[in-house]
C-alpha cells in the first residue's frame, strides 16, 4: 500500500508541475499578444484573448486530469495484481505447511491403529505426533496474529512498559533453547527503559528476532542482543555471526530463503509479524551487514515522542 501511495503522490506532483508549466507558457503567449494588439483591437480583443486563455487552461486541466486518472488506474491494477499474487502464495503456503504435518500424523495414527508400531517405539511415535500437532498450532497461532495485524488499528492498547525487563525475561524464557544450540549470547541491555507499547507486542518482536537468530544459524553462533536509547529512538538490535543475507524478501509472509519446503526451521511468518508490529508503532526495521563485530543484525528503531530521563523513563 505504501508503494501505491508513493506512486500516486509522485504522479500527482509530476502532473501538477506539467500543468503549471503549460499554464505559464499560455499566460506568456496571452500577455505577448495582449500588449501587441490591445491598442488596435481594444476591449473586444481583450475579451477574446481572455476567453481563449480560459478555454486553453480548462482544456489542459481536462487532459492532465484524464492522463492522471489513467495512470492511477494502471497503478491500482498493478497493486491489485500484486495483492492477488501475494494472497495466492499465502493460501498455497498455508495449505502446504498444514498438509505436511497432517499427513505425518495421519500415517502414524493409522500405523498405531493397525498395530504396526512396536511397543518399544510407541512412545517415540506419540511424541512425534505431539510435535507435529504443536507445529500446526504454532503455525495457526502465527497466522491469526499476522491476519489480526493486517486489520488492527494503530490506536490499539498501549501501556508504559519496562521493555528492558521484558527483554531480560525473554532471554530467561528461551534459555534452554539458547543452551541446547550452544549459542554464545552477548547481551547489552540498558536498564529501566520504558516505552508506550503493548507488552505482548514487544515480547513478540524480541522473541521472533531472537528465535530467528538462533534457529537460522548453525549451533555455536554468537548472538548479540542490544537495547539502547539513541537520540529520540529506542533501538533493539539482534546481531549474529552467521551467514550474510542475500535476499531482501525475507520480510514477506511465508517467504523462505530455504527453497526446500521440508525445512523445519520455520514457516516464514516470524519476520513478517515483526515488520507489521514495528510499522504499527511507526517504527522501522532494517538489516545491517556487517554490524559492530557481527556478520549482520536486525535493527528495530521505535520513535520517542518525548525525551527520556537518565534512567530511561519518559519525562
Amino acid at each position: 500500500m505504501k508503494k501505491l501511495q508513493n506512486m500516486i503522490i509522485r504522479s500527482f506532483i509530476l502532473h501538477f508541475f506539467f500543468l503549471a508549466f503549460f499554464n505559464a507558457i499560455t499566460n506568456g503567449i496571452f500577455d505577448y499578444f495582449l500588449e501587441k494588439y490591445i491598442a488596435i483591437y481594444k476591449f473586444n480583443f481583450l475579451i477574446l484573448m481572455t476567453v481563449g486563455n480560459l478555454l486553453v487552461f480548462l482544456g489542459s486541466v481536462f487532459l492532465v486530469a484524464r492522463h492522471f486518472q489513467r495512470q492511477l488506474k494502471i497503478y491500482m491494477d498493478e497493486e491489485i495484481r500484486e495483492q492477488v499474487q501475494r494472497e495466492q502464495i499465502l493460501y498455497s503456503s498455508i495449505a502446504h505447511d498444514l498438509k505436511t504435518p497432517m499427513t505425518i500424523i495421519k500415517g502414524y495414527a493409522q500405523a498405531l491403529s493397525d498395530g504396526k508400531v512396536e511397543q518399544s517405539k510407541r512412545g517415540d511415535t506419540y511424541r512425534l505426533i505431539k510435535d507435529k500437532t504443536d507445529e500446526m498450532v504454532a503455525l495457526l497461532t502465527d497466522l491469526m496474529t499476522y491476519s489480526g495485524l493486517l486489520r488492527e488499528s494503530e490506536n490499539s492498547h498501549k501501556e508504559m512498559t519496562d521493555i528492558s525487563a521484558c527483554l531480560i525475561n525473554l532471554v530467561a524464557q528461551d534459555y534452554s533453547l539458547i543452551e541446547n544450540r550452544e549459542v554464545n549470547l552477548e547481551p547489552d541491555i540498558a536498564e529501566n527503559i520504558h516505552y508506550p507499547i503493548n507488552p505482548m507486542d514487544f515480547k513478540r518482536i524480541g522473541e521472533n528476532l531472537l528465535i530467528n537468530a538462533i534457529k537460522h544459524n548453525p549451533p555455536g553462533v554468537s548472538v548479540g542482543l542490544s537495547l539502547q536509547v539513541e537520540e529520540n529512538h529506542v533501538v533493539l538490535s539482534v546481531a549474529d555471526s552467521g551467514a550474510l543475507l542475500k535476499d531482501d524478501r525475507i520480510f514477506e509472509a511465508f517467504y523462505k530463503q530455504d527453497t526446500s519446503r521440508s525445512s523445519t526451521k520455520g514457516h516464514g511468518l516470524g519476520l513478517a509479524i515483526v515488520l507489521k508490529l514495528v510499522e504499527k508503532y511507526r517504527g522501522e526495521i532494517k538489516i545491517e551487514q556487517p554490524f559492530a563485530g557481527y556478520t549482520k543484525a536486525f535493527a528495530v528503531s521505535l520513535p520517542l515522542n518525548k525525551p527520556l530521563t537518565s534512567s530511561g523513563c519518559i519525562k
